[in-house]
């Protein structure tokens, strides 16, 4: 599992040249193995070993080297010191490092400390509360740019307290980025969420475009060979309410090598025109814990996700309805392209006491709000279509399209989302159901084009929602 996990900060030197440029005034890795390293200074009350070198393959930073306080008997009072840092040449300046915490409740002290004569005496900056796991330990030493001597102190205190890890030890002038999406597989398409319904049959293993399939390891979320997010990409289903194919998430079911794993299974949905979106959907959960991310969740740009059910301990380990879950009603907003996430994280193989099942999932038509306009085989010289659904029954639609931009241009009924000039098209009669459409050509020139296309109910006064699309 060591070789396969890598920190978020040395993952970062992947990305290096699109960061804004830096001034970095320390690195260090612990690679040498030496504690402590070059230039640094330890300091030791004398009643543990203190910081170590602890090797690839152990603890949370297992990827490689790191420096590591253990949860030693007797009251420690330990601290690893940086060389002094010249801040005289910057603006700002920041110490960041990836962190590993072990016991964080027995934690007496992380302290992160300053000295600004060679480690005499001391300013305490952070008292650090990270729980257990990995995260980004960052600190601002903006207040001492200008010095030409500051040194940093990573400070433990505790008697049998925590454990504490630190790696990839970074001083510049520009911080860490920000962390990576926590589900950075997306789909690239999106199709109506009412009345949508799935028992992944028709996909026969191929992942379509409207699913993105995310399995990743638990800690720093990099991609892991064996977390298991399986539609059929993989293997036929263990088990399903019907057919062959479910949506399974757990650690490969072949796997021994039992380690954390997250896994997300995410779906493209489009929810103009409808509100109180409900969804159903069968579920088999094998022996899961309680992890942060399990359940199901919704967010409309794919960094934000709001948790509509879960987690999933609450289950049975046989196959069960799982009702009236709402998609619209928890943060994220549903009226247009939003994303629908099923997650789960844990350490054992998928059917071998750990691992969550759904199928069978089915969303409600929802409770129209408006107008819902849409296009289809937009395609030069062909013949597209141009649809509204929700309209006032049997009531008349206007809807035009411009070249030139999507608004938004100010009315008394809201915003026409159309910049000028555009062109209106011959009006729609909406249908007892309030369908209408109209099948119109597409000039072969217009290949490439972008077009913005708006609709008006008359009956209601009401906008539809607005379409943008390239002429293919």
């Amino acid at each position: 599992m060591a070789q396969r996990l890598f920190p978020f900060l040395s993952a970062l030197a992947l990305l290096a040249s699109a960061l804004p440029a830096q001034t970095v005034l320390l690195t260090e890795d612990f690679n040498a193995g030496l504690m402590p390293p070059a230039g640094w200074v330890e300091g030791n009350n004398g009643n543990s070993l203190g910081w170590e070198i602890e090797g690839a393959g152990l603890g949370v930073l297992a990827a490689s080297n790191h420096a590591f306080h253990d949860d030693f008997f007797g009251y420690n009072d330990n601290y690893l010191m940086t060389p002094q840092l010249n801040l005289s040449g910057v603006t700002q300046a920041f110490a960041y490092c990836d962190q590993g915490v072990t016991f964080a409740s027995w934690r007496d002290h992380h302290y992160v400390d300053v000295s600004l004569d060679n480690g005499v005496t001391f300013i305490n900056l952070v008292d650090d509360l990270a729980g257990d796991g990995y995260s980004v330990l960052n600190v601002d030493l903006s207040a001492y740019v200008g010095n030409p001597g500051v040194n940093v102190s990573y400070h433990y205190t505790g008697d049998y307290a925590s454990e504490w890890e630190l790696d990839n030890v970074v001083v510049d002038d520009v911080g860490p980025p920000p962390p990576p999406p926590a589900w950075p597989n997306l789909p690239t398409a999106f199709v109506p969420a009412a009345n949508y319904g799935d028992d992944f049959e028709t996909y026969a293993g191929v992942v379509p475009p409207h699913m993105a399939v995310n399995e990743l390891d638990a800690v720093f979320g990099q991609p892991d060979p064996e977390a298991w997010c399986n539609i059929g990409q993989h293997a036929p289903a263990l088990s399903t309410t019907s057919g062959i194919y479910c949506l399974e998430m757990g650690l490969d079911p072949n796997s021994n090598n039992y380690h954390d794993v997250r896994n997300g299974l995410v779906i493209g949905l489009n929810g103009a025109g409808v509100a109180n979106l409900d969804m159903d959907f069968q579920a088999i959960d094998h022996g899961d814990e309680t992890d942060p991310w399990d359940g199901v969740w919704v967010s409309d740009n794919g960094i934000d996700w709001y948790q509509s059910y879960g987690p999933w301990t609450p289950l049975l380990s046989t196959w069960q309805a799982v009702t009236g879950v709402n998609l619209d009603a928890v943060g994220a907003n549903t009226q247009g392209d939003f994303y629908l996430l099923f997650a789960q994280d844990d350490n054992f193989p998928y059917g071998y006491l750990d691992g969550i099942g759904i199928d069978d999932i089915s969303i409600n038509g929802g409770t129209p709000t408006g107008p819902y306009l849409s296009v289809a085989n937009l395609v030069a010289g062909g013949v597209t279509t141009i649809s509204v659904q929700f309209a006032t029954p049997n009531g008349i639609v206007r809807h035009g399209y411009s070249l030139a931009g999507g608004g938004p241009i100010s009315t008394p009924y809201g915003d026409l989302l159309l910049s000028p000039p555009y062109v209106e098209l011959p009006p729609l009669t909406a249908d007892s159901a309030g369908n209408a459409s109209i099948s119109l050509p597409v000039p072969p020139p217009a290949a490439g084009a972008t077009v913005w296309l708006h609709a008006f109910d008359l009956g209601s006064l009401t906008f539809s929602n607005g379409v943008t699309a390239v002429v293919q």
